[in-house]
């Protein structure tokens, strides 16, 4: 790695205590090399930290995007979390169809459907799937149309939808694409009736845009050049107006220094593989938390703990990205650079 042969704590001429977290927390590592202030976070991890923070107009938030970063990004398990987190809190109760639109390749849902048995996925793409049929995974090769929608929304079976599509065409018609892709999914969404929807969230040039009224939820492992994120709309949702200046700003904050903060959690080094104490890592933590305690029903704290940290292991081997290498032995790290 090349920051690896640049920085250590040597070089970076780092105090003991300054070292000891430099050498158990990978993705932190940028806060020393670029030479920011080291940020804790002290209060609980609940809920309300994975939705993206708006701030008042005018506030002064200091950004500047780091030159060395070493946060990872790992679009596979960015997808699965937000996920699980989704289907957590909307698939509890009672049996649901899933459509889930743009799931290509979806190397992650065959993994993704044996954590929630109870509901059957319909994955709708015209690109090529990674992910298999099964008895609760059916696929559909085409484009998804509101004529669909509409077959869809008469199946007789309560619906949650999760909307992933990205339309790409020139650079400077980018904008036209991403209108028309959140135009789409609103009118599907309308269409569909669905209990609850996890959409793709897209920046427009235009400073306010109305859109569905919803929850703006934030993507851990995501690439630190991502302009997007989630939005979480349930059933009967009324518009409002986004102030796209605004929610670059916040974006762009969460990147620079929510992300590189440090959090504390009970899973110790030994436990948990490859996960540190920077947000993507803490909300990963967080999401499986919920999902044990929510779906699985385990109620005891060491227990709790154990199947976190066993969960996580399992996610990193039972999903595919061919921009990682596989993991099969050993273990996972995130390292981006190596101990000293």
């Amino acid at each position: 790695m090349k920051l690896d042969k640049e920085f250590s704590v040597n070089t970076l001429a780092l105090d003991r205590k300054q070292q000891d977290v430099y050498n158990r927390n990978p993705h932190l590592r940028e806060i020393f090399i670029n030479r920011k202030r080291f940020l804790v976070y002290t209060k609980d991890f609940v809920k309300e930290q994975r939705f993206l923070k708006l701030f008042p107009r005018g506030t002064d938030l200091r950004i500047s995007p780091s030159r060395n970063v070493t946060t990872e990004h790992w679009g596979e398990r960015k997808a699965m979390l937000t996920e699980i987190e989704f289907l957590t809190n909307y698939a509890k109760q009672g049996t649901f169809s899933v459509i889930y639109v743009g799931a290509a390749p979806g190397s992650h849902i065959n993994f993704l459907s044996t954590l929630f048995p109870q509901l059957d996925f319909i994955l709708i793409d015209t690109k090529e799937f990674v992910a298999k049929e099964t008895e609760k995974i059916h696929i559909c090769s085409e484009n998804f149309t509101n004529e669909l929608a509409k077959k869809y929304s008469r199946n007789g079976r309560d619906l949650l939808f999760i909307c992933d599509i990205h339309t790409f065409g020139p650079h400077h018609d980018l904008d036209d694409y991403m209108v028309q892709d959140m135009y789409d999914q609103m009118v599907w969404y309308s269409t569909l009736k669905p209990q609850a929807s996890l959409l793709r969230f897209r920046i427009l040039r235009a400073e306010t845009y109305e859109y569905l009224k919803g929850d703006l939820i934030l993507e851990p492992w995501a690439s630190r050049r991502n302009t997007e994120c989630r939005l979480v709309v349930v059933k009967d949702a009324p518009k409002t107006d986004y102030n796209n200046r605004a929610i670059e700003a916040a974006l762009a904050y969460f990147h620079d220094t929510t992300r590189t903060m440090f959090y504390e959690h009970d899973l110790n080094d030994s436990e948990a593989e490859g996960l540190d104490h920077c947000y993507d890592c803490r909300a990963e933590i967080f999401i499986l938390h919920r999902y044990l305690s929510k779906i699985q029903n385990i109620s005891n704290g060491k227990a709790l703990i154990q199947k976190t940290a066993e969960m996580s292991f399992d996610i990193s081997r039972n999903i595919q990205d061919k921009t990682r290498p596989p993991i099969t032995n050993g273990i996972r790290t995130l390292n981006v650079i190596q101990k000293k």
